[in-house]
């Protein structure tokens, strides 16, 4: 229906007119009208009520620029208009629109929705190029977003592609000159009007209540999905005036049980936008990542929960973020040999970074410059963390060391030549060693022993030649002088009688011709008879033990030695659980380069 009535007209149109109006709508909408016109100032007054206005009825002027489908959605509107043909136009007024549903135009599925949206006081100036908006309120609002399986999402092919027809263009028209160049036309200069003011807007508050929002990745075998359930809170002060913030508080649930909260200071209205906000997401299911975990980690979770908290500065197009990642109780299981898995170890990754509480920490900085045409905020934060991950599984003694807070090498254990036994700087060594490992409960430790050939096969042959003294001598071999040693070999007495004896059994020569010698050439130095004495058994000890034979087999038995030693202190003393200790089989390819036990990080 219309219906239409004004009061009394008169031919000079002196009076301003009052009038009323109303129109029905497709049956369920109205509009109805009640004001003055003014018709020589060409203005009008009116109060304006809409009522239901249903919007699909509009669908067909979206279509050729929007890939959606306005299935459902209700404007109602009241307030007070007062305009006029110079282009000045102030609207006061409320504005509800309710049951909006927008469909997605491939899948036919809701891309967004919502129960109610409810502007209590809206106040427009088209002069003054204004709009205030007091209180802006959503009730269960809904928001979808898909990856497809080639990677494109639902958002991306919302714009309709339009291509522009054969020989149009909006290049201005051109003409050829006398001299066969291409100038542009000249056109007649219009006098151009005042430049309108910069549009403002203001919205002194955003709520939001029982809100909602779907993500799904149908790029992933098996297909991700997820849910934010719960959603409210509010966005306060927004404004496109310079050196303006708007406070936002927001909160909800990711799958229902995970609380995530947005907290912080945005404004995305500005030239360069503003944001300094804290995003926190606590116990989020690993499980429900599952998708994403086999196809670029390699691995299926079978536990695990995860705690992020956000911080993101954004300022004159400099981004500076900080990301706290907690993971309790990670348990990995199947591998899923996805052809897009990282190549990096992540067993032995996650079992570096776990504590023993079964919790992984980590800080990761980023920044970025948003001018850049390869910014990429996602590559960014992957690059951060894949770096510190590199950084452990490449180098995790290094990351051992900085855990437990020293600044030591422990991938290694020194020996004395020729000996198995540990020196205290060796113990100490352990000892951090064994923190690490406790801290560090699903790390296991490879050993695998070494010598220096030369230096320590100079040992051993000492020590045999001393075995073979102390046997002459009558000895037991741990009784004899712990500072043993050529210059230091007694004068007399039974080892001084059993090195001549050896030396003659060894070489079946007169040892009295060696101190025949040393006597002659000593003719002129003045020695004493006991510094002859001294000079002689020197050089039978040194002879004696270059006359050792030390086979190879002796090196890698000292090999096998030390790393036992290293497991055992690591399990006796320091009880760390034997199983996590492995000998490595030293004997078969010996490492000859260093009198060492080689330390090497292994996972179940």
């Amino acid at each position: 229906p219309l219906n239409f009535s004004t009061t009394q007209i008169n031919s000079d149109l002196a009076t301003p007119i009052d009038y009323n109006i109303f129109l029905g709508v497709n049956g369920n909408g109205s509009l109805s009208s009640q004001g003055k016109i003014d018709v020589p100032a060409a203005a009008i007054a009116a109060t304006v009520q809409l009522e239901k206005l249903a919007l699909a009825q509009f669908q067909p002027y979206l279509a050729p620029y929007i890939n959606i489908q306005l299935k459902n959605g209700f404007l109602s509107t009241t307030g007070q208009l007062t305009a006029n043909a110079k282009g000045h136009a102030i609207y006061q007024g409320n504005v509800e629109l309710d049951e909006l549903t927008v469909l997605d135009n491939v899948q036919k599925t809701p891309l967004l929705k919502w129960q109610k949206m409810k502007i209590n006081q809206l106040d427009f100036n088209q002069q003054l190029n204004r709009l205030n908006i007091d209180h802006l309120a959503f009730h269960q609002p809904y928001a979808k977003v898909v990856i497809a399986k080639d990677r494109s999402t639902n958002i991306s092919n919302l714009i309709v592609e339009r291509s522009v027809p054969a020989g149009a263009s909006n290049a201005p028209k051109a003409a050829v000159n006398a001299n066969n160049s291409t100038a542009v036309a000249a056109q007649p200069t219009a006098k151009s009007p005042a430049a309108p003011a910069d549009f403002s807007l203001a919205i002194n508050k955003i709520s939001v209540n029982q809100g909602s929002a779907y993500f799904a990745d149908n790029s992933l075998t098996p297909n991700f999905a997820s849910g934010i359930e719960q959603l409210e809170g509010t966005i306060s002060q927004l404004s496109s005036a310079a050196n303006t913030t708007a406070s936002v508080d927001i909160k909800g649930k990711i799958d229902k049980y995970a609380p995530v909260t947005l907290k912080g200071d945005i404004n995305p209205l500005l030239d360069m936008p503003y944001l300094d906000l804290d995003l926190v997401f606590k116990n989020v299911e690993l499980t429900s990542v599952n998708p994403y975990s086999g196809t670029y980690a390699g691995y299926y979770i079978d536990k695990g929960q995860l705690s992020l908290a956000l911080n993101y500065k954004l300022e004159q197009n400099q981004l500076k973020g900080s990301n706290h990642l907690v993971i309790d109780q990670l348990k990995l299981g199947k591998r899923s040999h996805s052809d897009l898995a990282t190549s990096l170890p992540v067993s032995l990754a996650v079992a570096l970074l776990q504590d023993r509480n079964g919790v992984i920490d980590l800080g990761v900085e980023v920044s970025g410059d948003l001018d850049s045409p390869s910014f990429s905020l996602g590559n960014i934060i992957m690059t951060a963390l894949t770096n510190v991950i590199t950084k452990a599984v490449t180098a995790p003694f290094s990351f051992i060391s900085h855990l437990i807070g020293s600044d030591e090498t422990l991938d290694n254990i020194d020996f004395a030549a020729g000996s198995a036994s540990l020196d205290s700087q060796g113990q100490a060594n352990l000892d951090k060693i064994a923190k690490g490992l406790t801290e560090r409960p699903m790390l296991q430790l490879n050993l695998e022993g070494a010598v220096d050939a030369a230096h320590d096969s100079q040992a051993i042959a000492e020590q045999l030649m001393q075995t073979q003294l102390a046997k002459l001598a009558n000895i037991p071999v741990n009784e004899l002088p712990d500072d043993l040693s050529p210059s230091q070999f007694p004068t007399q007495g039974p080892l001084a009688d059993a090195l001549i004896n050896f030396y003659q059994q060894q070489f079946s020569a007169d040892p009295k011709a060696i101190r025949a010698t040393i006597a002659m050439e000593a003719n002129n130095a003045e020695l004493t008879a006991e510094d002859i004495t001294t000079r002689w058994h020197i050089a039978l000890y040194n002879q004696l033990v270059n006359a050792q034979n030390v086979p190879q087999s002796k090196l890698g038995d000292l090999a096998q030695e030390r790393a036992k030693t290293v497991k055992a202190y690591l399990v006796d003393t320091q009880g760390i659980a034997p199983e996590r200790i492995f000998l490595l089989e030293s004997r078969v390819t010996l490492s000859q380069d260093a009198a060492q036990v080689n330390l090497s990080i292994n996972t179940p």
